[in-house]
């Protein structure tokens, strides 16, 4: 008999799921060397080494307990597509970066006339770029 009827499983999966990969992303983030990765963003504060050895043993202890509950309820692993996955951000961000031209850039007040062909242009080849690379990770 099933303690879990499938709406209960698939909420109990989705959770799992979304804690796993925040998980995978917090160990990311005290493992990677972010010094000056970034442009537009910088992460500061960096736990010393201690504190990173203790977070990463206290992140494998939840992915053993998230591991049981996955085998004890019979949660789906999800199968996800890497070209996939890279298709939909960048198509996102393709989507984005079309909100943020300089005619759709009038929903928050006036628009300086010269943007359209200084900031337009750079937008347009990073879109491009983004297609590009959409196409490549297919």
């Amino acid at each position: 008999m099933d303690m879990l009827n499938q709406a209960q499983k698939t909420s109990l999966t989705i959770a799992l799921r979304i804690t796993e990969m925040f998980l995978d992303e917090i160990e990311h983030l005290i493992t990677k060397d972010n010094a000056d990765s970034h442009i537009m963003y910088k992460y500061t504060d960096l736990p010393s080494s201690e504190s990173r050895d203790k977070i990463i043993n206290d992140i494998n202890k939840c992915r053993v307990i998230i591991k049981k509950i996955k085998d004890e309820f019979q949660c789906e692993t999800e199968i996800m597509s890497i070209p996939k996955v890279i298709g939909g951000r960048l198509s996102y961000l393709w989507e984005v970066f079309e909100d943020t031209k300089s005619d759709k850039l009038k929903r928050y007040g006036d628009v300086d006339p010269a943007l359209k062909n200084k900031l337009d242009p750079l937008l347009t080849n990073l879109m491009e770029l983004l297609s590009k690379l959409m196409k490549v990770s297919e």
